[in-house]
């Protein structure tokens, strides 16, 4: 027994040398690009920056990335030992040695730029420097006082550290004491200054609103006095210097022992931080966070949240905090390695005052197991930290869950799922198989494994759920038991789902909010669900039809890391697990805005920087390839920052970008606005930024140039006109010849069509008529006769007739042909609906040879029961009218004996031809006239001939005449 209690406390006095309980901070160091690791001054600009006073240079700070000035920018010294802000957004720079200078509008001056800081002759280091409400200044040295009036008049005082005899000015109002003088310049009160004794002098002033308050020092004594002259002391240790970093707040700094920070009103309120560093300045952000300088370490921020780390183990890897869960008054923690801790549950005086709550190692019992708070959820992850192998010897392997169900616990193990009772020895199995979580809801036993979720009822029989819910088909990783007995259930990598009654009512997940769809744990209260990833914490409103996300929580925030093990929280107290260890914060003191700002940091044209606060830039045209830098401030978002921006001139539609520069290489000439918004995390903007630039126009643009070039085209235009002319005139020569070849062949053509062959038929068929003493049909056919010469006349100048004239010549012409052949075929002449022959024109005598030829050479050698058929159609896709004309004759193979083909009137068929290549060339912009023959031997209808014609397709009365007239 010895033996083991010698080994427990060698463990405990191990972990306890480990454990620091401390708020959470970030440093930033030389890696993160601050200019030196000693920084002996800090202060906020009026722009929002953070600047640091190092011993190798002024560094500038936006939340995202570190800016350096050195020498080579104008510094007087690398070594900065002091930094001051005056009420004219200019930041004085104390460096080491006899000098002074200040940065103002991207530059450093100093002596050697400024004529009044040039009448300043410093003999020795400055030991101060400040401003009075009037905006005078006063610069503060061992042996001279200067004071600079705002119009640039400097008043010069043989006085200071080592020359005590004038220690007050009326006229400027400032009071010098053994050692400085009152910073902010406050004439002191007649009631304080009668209790100011000669050893005093004053340290810092801080106004409020209700007055002043300021600090005397005496030895190691600190006075705090109100305008009232009351107030209080405080012992401090030797060596310490003093300053107010807000209107309440004043610091003490000591080389040995850190920073202690007072409350200038409340005695209790105190707190110390970094004791194990020599803090050499501090300030509290207008944001709220805390900056601290240090000697070789660079620098801490604390955020506004206030995060507090209640216990990290450093012991490579055991502090993998599991489980936090509390009872009664202690929190439990739960860790790797079976370890199992209890501190005291934390209130709102661990926040603001200095109060130890150390945990100690704990070592649970079966009672403890019996006493667990019912319906709790431990997530064991593996560690046996509840001692469950102690009871139930061989049954249990490693846990990953457990939850308590009054006297029963269901285990979620990596063998299976069971419930163990207190009063038995032999688990009750539930689900047989690897298992991630597990949880009982009703009469139904929820199993998640890596496979997805199982459903088991009173049965025992395991039912998968994602075969009705795919998203219950992937890793289940955690359950957490709401209201109105819905379960939320986290998946790693398909986010949150709220299950009731066989449906999803909720679901969260990256798309929607969530800092990640990795869900590692789950925990619920008072309508409020927090869900931790390895992105952070998230927390949920999940009141029914709200469900909203209301926050995120990350490292940034306070936290220790960003991967969340688990998460408790008790009233507005949330403690957070993480591989680091345990936080604790108030959700109450979660900041929920923040002051996001926005500064043009810079701007580049064509390599060559310009004043980024000159907000109406001109440029000429060959400058036009530009850069933009700009910083996002807000210390509470970090680099969550998003820039939303547009330039007026190239679109309307506003961008975003996380980026930190635009760059635009070759911009056209023209008059633009860069518009630019920061949104920080909580969505708030920044002040609107913008800037006016203008690109020059280039010589091609300029109004002379204009008009040389309208001069140059007009007479090319002229040129070009004369061309023409003199090329339409060669053209029309060549149409009029082109004209001419058309009439002759026309005239051919119609002698050819009107052979004599068939004048010589039509007569004899006439005479016949007349010597049978048949009168009647004798005038018929010559009337017949008549009106087909007169229509071949009427039509022989025209190149174009309407297609009703077409179709009443070519029925003519059959009916005659028809009465030669002794009525021995029939004959129709169709036309498809849609079309109007009035309105529809076509080429004259084009038609006619092939219907000729039909009849001659198809229907010819017939002996009875000829037919011929002239289909007239539109096709409406194509725009062609289409002309079919097709006979039952022998078929063109076997009604000629030349070749096998059929032998077409050689003189008609090669004019019509030739007519039909004229009338393509003379109207390119249409459908060219195109023709198919086709023998229909061997077909269903066969056999025959049948000629299909294509002719464009025009229903426009006009153009039909100016095709006519042409």
């Amino acid at each position: 027994m010895r033996s083991l209690f010698l080994v427990y406390c060698l463990i405990l006095l191990s972990v306890r040398g480990a454990f620091a309980q401390e708020y959470s901070y970030m440093h930033y160091d030389t890696k993160d690009g601050l200019s030196g690791a000693t920084v002996y001054a800090i202060a906020q600009s009026a722009d929002g920056f953070i600047w640091f006073g190092t011993e190798t240079g002024l560094s500038r700070f936006d939340g995202k990335s570190f800016k350096t000035f050195t020498m080579k920018e104008g510094l007087t010294s690398n070594e900065v030992l002091g930094l001051y802000t005056d009420s004219r957004e200019r930041i004085w720079l104390i460096p080491f040695g006899s000098s002074i200078s200040y940065y103002f509008r991207g530059k450093i001056y100093s002596r050697d730029n400024d004529p009044v800081l040039k009448g300043i002759k410093l003999g020795s280091l400055v030991t101060g420097l400040c401003e009075d409400d009037k905006g005078n200044l006063v610069i503060q040295a061992a042996y001279q006082t200067y004071v600079v009036n705002p119009a640039g008049r400097i008043a010069y005082y043989a006085s200071g550290v080592h020359n005590p005899e004038a220690v007050f000015d009326e006229q400027h109002a400032f009071y010098l004491t053994r050692s400085q003088f009152l910073p902010n310049l406050l004439r002191l009160p007649a009631r304080v200054r009668q209790q100011v004794k000669p050893d005093w002098f004053c340290e810092v002033s801080a106004r409020t609103a209700a007055g002043c308050t300021y600090l005397f020092r005496s030895g190691d004594t600190i006075r705090v006095m109100d305008n009232s002259g009351t107030g209080r002391q405080e012992y401090l240790p030797h060596n310490s210097s003093f300053k107010f970093i807000d209107s309440t707040t004043f610091a003490v700094f000591n080389k040995t022992a850190g920073v202690l920070l007072l409350d200038k009103d409340d005695a209790t309120l105190r707190h110390r931080y970094f004791t194990d560093y020599t803090i050499n300045d501090a300030i509290r952000d207008r944001e709220g966070n805390l900056w601290f300088a240090t000697k070789g370490c660079g620098v801490f921020k604390i955020n506004s949240n206030r995060f507090k780390n209640l216990f990290a183990v450093n012991d490579k890897g055991t502090s993998y905090i599991r489980d936090i869960h509390q009872m009664g008054s202690g929190i439990y923690v739960g860790g790797h390695n079976d370890r199992y801790w209890k501190f005291d549950a934390v209130d709102d005086r661990f926040f603001h005052r200095e109060i130890e709550n150390k945990p100690r190692l704990f070592s649970p019992g079966r009672s403890f197991l019996q006493h667990l708070p019912d319906k709790a959820f431990i997530n064991c992850g593996s560690s046996d930290f509840l001692g469950l192998k102690r009871y139930w010897t061989g049954m249990v392997d490693k846990p990953k869950t457990a939850q308590v169900m009054g006297d029963t616990l269901l285990i979620a193990d990596i063998t299976g799922a069971y419930f163990l009772y207190h009063n038995k020895r032999l688990p009750d199995p539930v689900y047989r198989g690897r298992t991630t979580c597990a949880y009982r809801l009703g009469d139904t036993c929820f199993i998640g494994t890596f496979e997805g979720l199982y459903g088991v009822g009173p049965d025992r029989i395991a039912r998968p759920l994602g075969t009705a819910i795919p998203a219950f088909r992937k890793h289940i990783s955690f359950f957490a038991e709401g209201a109105d007995s819905i379960l939320w259930i986290g998946t790693y990598g398909e986010g949150v789902f709220g299950y009731k009654a066989g449906r999803i009512v909720a679901s969260f997940n990256q798309q929607n909010g969530l800092s990640s769809s990795l869900c590692r744990c789950l925990f619920y209260t008072d309508h409020k669900l927090w869900v931790g990833t390895e992105k952070g914490i998230n927390k949920i409103d999940v009141r029914p039809g709200v469900y909203k996300i209301e926050s995120s929580i990350t490292a940034a925030d306070g936290l220790n890391s960003d991967i969340i093990n688990t998460i408790y929280s008790s009233g507005h107290i949330v403690y957070v697990g993480t591989p680091v260890g345990v936080t604790v914060f108030d959700e109450r003191n979660m900041a929920t805005r923040g002051i996001p700002g926005l500064n043009m940091t810079g701007i580049t044209v064509s390599g060559r920087a310009l004043d980024p606060l000159n907000t109406d830039i001109q440029l000429p045209h060959d400058d036009n390839n530009i850069t933009f830098e700009y910083s996002g401030i807000s210390f509470l978002s970090e680099k969550n920052i998003v820039f939303r921006y547009r330039i007026l001139g190239l679109g309307d539609q506003w961008q975003s970008t996380r980026e930190q520069t635009l760059s635009y290489p070759s911009l056209p000439s023209g008059d633009y606005t860069l518009q630019l918004v920061a949104v920080n995390k909580f969505g708030e903007k920044s002040r609107p930024l913008e800037l006016r630039f203008t690109i020059a126009k280039s010589i091609p643009e300029l109004l002379w140039f204009k008009i040389s070039i309208a001069a140059i085209a007009l007479l090319l235009v002229g040129l070009v006109v004369a061309y023409f002319n003199r090329s339409r005139h060669r053209k029309a020569t060549r149409d009029l010849v082109t004209h001419q070849k058309m009439m002759v062949l026309e005239q051919m053509a119609l002698r050819a069509q009107m052979n004599p062959h068939f004048i010589f038929n039509c007569l004899n068929a006439m005479q016949q008529y007349i010597l049978e003493g048949d009168i009647e049909k004798a005038n018929f056919y010559l009337s017949q006769f008549a009106a087909l010469v007169r229509d071949t006349l009427d039509n022989a100048t025209r190149v174009f007739i309407s297609l009703a004239e077409e179709i009443k010549y070519l029925t003519s012409y059959i009916a005659l042909e028809r009465m030669q052949f002794e009525d021995r075929f029939d004959y129709t002449v169709t036309l498809s609906h849609g079309i109007d022959p009035q309105r529809v024109n076509i080429p004259n005598m084009v038609l006619q040879p092939y219907v000729e030829n039909a009849i001659k050479h198809g229907i010819g050698p017939l002996k009875e029961s000829g037919r011929l058929s002239v289909v007239f159609n539109r096709l409406e896709s194509e725009q062609l009218l289409e002309c079919i004309i097709e006979d039952n004759g022998a078929g063109i193979k076997n009604s000629g004996t030349k070749g096998g083909e059929r032998q077409f009137p050689a003189k008609g068929m090669s004019i019509t031809d030739k007519r039909i290549q004229t009338l393509n060339q003379l109207y390119p912009q249409e459908q060219p006239i195109q023709i198919r023959i086709e023998d229909l031997t061997g077909q269903p209808d066969g056999p025959g001939t049948r000629i299909t014609i294509y002719f464009p397709f025009y229903e426009d009365q006009d153009h039909n005449h100016r095709r006519q007239d042409s």
